[in-house]
């Protein structure tokens, strides 16, 4: 097995008999500004200090790859129910300087065995900074 990273106890890896990553990982870095209007000029720039970082991944749920869609789906769907945060780890690198938290995941259906059993699931998972 060869482990290409983590959130929590929710490990992405890749060997002979499973295959459970993620693709397309983004992150978005901000900072937080206000404008004062000036009667006849140009409105002042106020800088308030960083945004939370902020991230969107997709990650494929598929029983063909050792993955059980509906298990998986479960665990990542309480874990948006509780607020859990955790570290995001890809490699032995963490992403960004604390915790994530998992805001909002996006499903679709892909495959759907005439048993009614769930084969495929594609996910969008967006992510935001824990603080």
């Amino acid at each position: 097995m060869a482990k290409v990273g983590s959130w929590g106890n929710i490990v992405f890896e890749v060997s002979r008999k499973k295959l459970f990553s993620f693709s397309n990982l983004s992150k978005t870095v901000e900072s937080r500004w206000n404008e004062h209007e000036i009667i006849g000029k140009k409105p002042k720039s106020e800088f308030n200090g960083p945004e939370l970082d902020a991230g969107q991944l997709d990650i494929v749920l598929d029983v063909n790859y050792g993955i059980s869609p509906m298990k998986m789906l479960a665990k990542l769907e309480k874990a948006v129910a509780n607020g859990t945060v955790n570290y995001l780890v890809i490699g032995k690198n963490k992403i960004g300087s604390g915790k994530w938290k998992i805001t909002k995941i996006s499903e679709d259906y892909k495959t759907i065995y005439a048993n009614g059993a769930i084969a495929k699931i594609e996910l969008s998972l967006d992510i935001k900074e824990y603080r």
